[in-house]
């Protein structure tokens, strides 16, 4: 036995690439890498029922959210995802909505991210 292999640690293995974190990104690259047939592993010290619920920012833009249907990582939840195109600001006791999907012709989506996180670590870990 190697002397620095804990006696209960499954062997060593090799692979390509190794994934430091799983979160949106972290998991995102992963499975772009797996679907091209590089081997990689992710690798994270909390349990996947904390990633899982961990709770992260809501707001994906239009681009990435077309990166991961095109990639099939979108999942069903991001397809009733509440889709927006304005946000408001206040100030000076007034309330000025701004339209800037008329400006732009995008929008966003809000989509809680450990639903995103959930659809992520199961395209990876459920195959």
């Amino acid at each position: 036995m190697n002397p620095l292999q804990l006696p209960n640690a499954p062997a060593p293995q090799r692979v390509s690439v190794v994934v430091v974190g799983a979160g949106p990104a972290g998991l995102t690259v992963a499975n772009i890498l797996r679907h091209a047939g590089v081997d990689c592993v992710v690798l994270e010290t909390e349990t996947r029922e904390f990633i899982e619920q961990r709770q992260r920012a809501g707001v994906l833009e239009e681009w990435a959210v077309r990166a991961l249907e095109e990639r099939g990582l979108a999942g069903d939840r991001l397809r009733t995802a509440q889709r927006h195109t304005a946000c408001e600001f206040r100030f000076d006791g007034g309330q000025h909505r701004f339209e800037y999907s008329e400006v732009t012709g995008r929008h966003h989506f809000i989509y809680p991210q450990p639903l995103l996180v959930a659809d992520l670590v199961r395209a990876y870990a459920d195959v």
